[in-house]
Parts: structure tokens; sequence; C-alpha cells
């Protein structure tokens, strides 16, 4: 990225029309120029104000021009002020005596003296918003348009503070948004450092949003701002907007992408098939080879640290969990449909059952003879004890021990959504039985699993990925399979749920069972480790330091309604002293939006719930299930009220 590569862009605009208002590719306006060529020739996306054009960058004597710097232009004496400043004319410095610019309805786009008898006493400043420094060409045997970009290292924080200091950034706080990046802090950084130059663009500061985040379909956002037409999410911190990208890139449509060159299109052109306005294939390729050589830049200067060494076993099966194969069906309808199994389990697949809540039923229903014999695959069963059955053996290439089953949600994309379509076009037609561990959960609708069942599943998934070699700190993604989404359970793999059952797992089930796995992955493959202890509640409020006024919050809270076991009803104000404000007004800052206070109730006796958001629309739920001890208070996913 150069500022040459700014000023080539636009002098290939030179002959067309000015148009008030406009940015491209026909027709311009004179900030409308400097955003295209921003745009295009380096891969920058900065404001369609030329007063927040005059903002933007850093400051450049008329001595130091360099092409791509932005000159400003005072051409409404001083009449038209915005932003602090009275800038109504911008151009790019081409060379010296050169100015490409847009420039009024009667020339058009041409080429002009920047410092002419005309220009001259109405120029106000430059501002260099591309850096000086090249972009080296990709490094032979780095990271390339088709790496898996969840293999992209992780860079430390000393990088963060070095590209910091080296593009001026104004974002404070660089070790809280290393952290909230997680493992995506290379792909955030270069993110940060092409939307708005790691921050110095005027609107990120307004909105510490200097990743360019728009607010996404059905986010309960509260602030936002207008940038060139579309909604850009303000937070209430830096490192919210980088916890939002990692949350991003680990939810649809992102997490469907696999390679550098499907993340970068899924983010410049989104799910459709064509180009947006302003975009083609040609851009989307250079955007793509900058991201590229952004991060082979960045990691070029990191040493690399060694790895864990992994030990993937053969691990044993957990205590309690028994082995008892299925008999081949003598009908033999549909078993040999898969062949042989044992080269892998690429994916894990997670059932729960309608009804059924004891393992020998299940077993049963599976066996020979029973209502699942021949149109199901399932390798494993826990009930709710905590015990369960093997099943199947998909490793074992002994053909009475199930190496071969029906593929009954392996058809066609169209009878799969969401990561199944993924897995049938990485493994075929038979991807989700043939290559996937299925377990079956026992419960009854609508129960959520116990926490012996929960720990089975676990231990039994970590010995399951183990055997496959994935590591416990990649997983739920499978890097052999270009890094796709492997932990399938059925709502999000299969249009229908598993039959007449109410899933139970969305939201904080899933979660918590996917950690629970790595925890158990990571004790085989590297060691034992204790399990996370519960951070502690905010501590009362004794200062203010939020982002938002007290007044301000004490009016988003409104009245809580508690609903007492006599029948009556008491209503709480704001007590920014109380546990429960403490931590709705850190989870308010974190997530840069209030939710009003709705109601508090007990079910069963001793347990409390109290609920955040709007009549009908419930959007966070605390859970106290001792109202005696603070520690244990923590939020909880909203599916988990009980009815």
């Amino acid at each position: 990225m150069t500022g040459q590569a700014v000023v080539d862009i636009a002098l290939q605009q030179v002959g067309k029309p000015y148009v008030w208002a406009t940015a491209g590719p026909d027709t311009y306006d004179c900030s409308g120029l400097v955003h295209y060529s921003m745009k295009a020739g380096a891969g920058l996306t900065i404001s369609r104000d030329s007063h927040v054009q005059a903002r933007s960058g850093v400051a450049v004597t008329e001595s130091n021009l360099q092409p791509g710097d932005v000159l400003c232009y005072d051409t409404m004496n001083g009449s038209e002020v915005r932003e602090g400043n009275a800038i109504s004319h911008v151009g790019l410095y081409v060379a010296p005596g050169k100015m490409v610019n847009a420039l009024n309805p009667d020339k058009g786009v041409v080429v002009s003296d920047p410092f002419s008898n005309y220009f001259k006493p109405l120029y106000r400043g430059a501002r260099r918003i591309v850096p000086v420094s090249p972009t080296p060409e990709p490094v032979k045997g780095t990271i390339t348009p088709q790496t898996p970009w969840r293999t992209i290292p992780a860079v430390p924080l000393s990088t963060y503070q070095a590209e910091a200091e080296r593009l001026a950034s104004p974002i404070t706080d660089l070790p809280g948004c290393h952290a909230a990046a997680g493992p995506y802090t290379a792909l955030a950084l270069v993110q940060a450092e092409k939307e708005s130059t790691f921050g110095r663009d005027a609107t990120a500061q307004e909105a510490h949003n200097p990743l360019g985040l728009m607010v996404r379909a059905g986010s309960k956002a509260t602030y936002t701002l207008t940038s060139q037409g579309r909604k850009l999410q303000w937070f209430s911190n830096w490192p919210a907007a980088f916890a939002e990208y990692a949350a991003r890139l680990s939810d649809h449509p992102y997490s469907d992408t696999d390679t550098v060159a499907a993340l970068v299109r899924m983010y410049v052109w989104g799910p459709q098939a064509e180009p947006p306005p302003g975009e083609s294939p040609a851009s989307l390729a250079a955007y793509t080879l900058q991201v590229v050589n952004w991060i082979n830049r960045l990691l070029g200067g990191i040493t690399p640290v060694p790895g864990p060494a992994y030990n993937f076993g053969p691990h044993p099966w957990p205590n309690g969990f028994d082995r008892r194969i299925l008999k081949k069906n003598d009908s033999g309808n549909g078993w040999d449909a898969l062949g042989d199994r044992s080269k892998g389990m690429a994916i894990t697949v997670c059932h729960h059952t309608a009804g059924h809540d004891d393992r020998d039923a299940i077993y049963n229903l599976f066996s020979a003879g029973g209502a699942r014999a021949n149109d199901a695959a399932t390798d494993a069963v826990i009930d709710r004890s905590g015990k369960g059955y093997l099943l199947l053996d998909p490793w074992s290439t002994d053909p009475m021990e199930g190496s071969g089953m029906t593929p009954w949600a392996s058809g066609p994309t169209t009878s799969l959504k969401g990561i199944g379509v993924q897995i049938v076009q990485k493994l075929g037609a038979g991807g989700v039985n043939k290559c996937g561990f299925s377990t079956e959960h026992c419960n009854v609708d609508g129960q959520g699993f116990t926490d012996a069942q929960t720990d089975l599943s676990a231990k039994v998934y970590a010995v399951v990925i183990s055997k496959e070699k994935i590591k416990y700190d990649r997983w739920p993604y499978n890097d052999a399979l270009g890094g796709i989404r492997v932990d399938a359970t059925h709502d999000r793999f299969a249009p229908t749920s598993c039959a007449g059952a109410d899933w139970p797992w969305g939201g904080g089930y899933h979660n918590a069972w996917v950690e629970a796995v790595r925890l158990e992955a990571k004790k085989l493959q590297v060691g034992g480790i204790s399990p996370p202890t519960p951070p502690e509640p905010p501590a009362p409020v004794t200062t203010w330091p939020y982002s938002f006024r007290k007044e301000y919050a004490a009016k988003a809270w409104g009245k809580l309604r508690r609903f007492m076991p006599d029948g009556g009803v008491t209503a709480y104000a704001f007590d920014p002293a109380g546990a429960v404000a403490a931590l709705w007004l850190a989870r308010a800052e974190k997530e840069g939006t209030l939710q009003p206070a709705l109601e508090w109730w007990e079910s069963p006796p001793g347990a409390h719930w109290i609920t955040f958001g709007v009549p009908g629309d419930v959007a966070w739920v605390l859970f106290l299930p001792d109202i005696t001890k603070r520690a244990d208070f923590r939020w909880v996913d909203k599916r988990d009220i009980p009815a």
C-alpha cells in the first residue's frame, strides 16, 4: 500500500464529470474522489466528508509532501465549518506543481497546480492518511490467500505496541484490545490498520471503533454513527470493539469461511455472489493481497515460540463409558451404505433424545429389531446419570462392529444447513455420518444436560478429537478440513430437530459444552490443569468509572419489579452501590448498551432470576443461585430461565 497507488487510481479518473455528493466510479465531488482513490488504491475506507478527511491521518508540512497526501483548502471564506474546521475542498498531491482533484461542475476531475494564484491563499495544510513505508511482498512459505485463516498465529502485545507507535495510534488500553481479540490478534490488527490506520480516523475515535464494524442485522446496539450511509457501531471503549470483532469471526457468516481469501470476500462482498456497487473481482483480489502482505509483515517480526508437544494417544475411553457394540442387522438394510469408517472421524455430531432418558432404551432403539435399527447412525449414548455405551466403533475394521451405517443425515446440501453444507462440500454426501462420531444424550423435551452427562460427554469427545489429532486449542475447528467448524450439534447442521425434541443446547449450553471438551482434551494432550475459578463480581461502585453518565444509567435502569413469595411486588430503583447494579453496569460498559431492568423472582425457592431488556424481549439474565454469595452471581443464557 503506497500513496502512489492512490494517486494512480485518482489520475485514471481525470476527465470524468463533477457531481456533488458522489464518490465514483463515474462521477465525483472533491471528497468523493479522495474517498474512492483511498479505497481502491490503498484499501483504506475513510470518510466522504472533506471536513473529516481534514482531521484524518497526520499533519504534513508543505516541504514534506509526498504522492497521495490530502491537500486541504477553504474555498468558502470560512462559512462552511464542521468537525472544527472550514475545509470545503480537498485534492491529492501528485508531484511538485500537480494535484488531482474534482474541481467543479464545469471542469470535472482535473490536474491542477496546488499552489497556483487561486489555490495558494486558500491552502490550509495537508494530511497524510496512507503510511509512507511500503508493504513488503508476501514471504515465500508463509501466509497466502489460500491459508486457512484460523491457523494464522497470534501476535504478541509487543506487536500492537510497536504498530501503535509507528502509526501514532490514539488507541488507549492496548493490552485490553490485544486480550479482547482472543486468538485473532493478527487479523484484528490488520483490520484496524486498514479501516482506520489503527484508530487515527476521526469517526473511529468518536465511536471507539477502529475496525469499521457496522451494526449487524438484529443487533441491539444502542448507539450508532452514520458513516457513508451505513450504521457504524458505537462502543464505550476500545477493547469492546476488538471483542466484538472476535465474536463475529466465531459466528455466522464468517464462521462459514475457511481461507483468508474467503474471509476477505465475506467482509468486502458479503454473502452475495456478485460484487456490491464500487467493488469488482480485481479490487477484491487487490484487497486480499494487501491483507496477506500485512499479515506477513506482522508475523515477520515475531520470533516463533515453540508450542506444546501434543500427546494424541491413543487414550482410553473414560470410566463409566462401556463397550457394548451393536451387531449388524441380519437384513443388511442400509448398514453397508457408508462402508469402512476406520480412516477417521473428522467431525463430532451431538444429538439428544426425544423422551428417552436411559441408555438401555437407546441401545434397544438402535439394536436389531429396534425402531431406528436401519435408518440412523449413532456411535455412543450417555444417560442422565453420567454413564454411557460405545454402540459402534468407527475405528474398527471389523464389519460386525458397525463400521457402515445409513447416511440418513448426509444427503444433498438442500437437506442440510449451516456447517452441514460445508461438511458435505468437504467430505461428500455421506460426510456427516461417515466422518462424524455421533452421540445421543438422554433427556426429554426441553431438559438441559445434567452435570454428570456433560462431564462424561466432554471426556468422550476429548478422546475422539485426540484420536483424530485435532489440537485442543483449535477445536471446534478442524485444520485438516481447511479450518471449518466441526462441532455439529443437530440444530447446527440439519433443518429439522431430533424427532419431536425441543433442542436445549443453544447459546450457553453449547458454549459450556465446547469449553468442557477443550478442558478435558487439554488434560489428555498436554497435561492436567485445574478448573477455572469463577471471577469475583465487580466491587460496589464508589467512584464513577463508566463512559456514560450516572443520570443516564439511572434513567435506563427504570424500575426493577421484584415478585415476592407472598404475592407482593416491590419496585427497586437504581442503586450503583449494589452488587446487582455493579454487574449490570460492568456488562453495559463492555457491550456498549444499557438494557432496562425488568423482573426479579425466585424459582425454585432460594434461586433468584433477574431479567433485563424490554417487555417481551429479554436480552440479559442474571442468575443468583444463593443471594448471600455474591461470588456466585453470574450471567446466563435466557434459555436457562425456568418455565
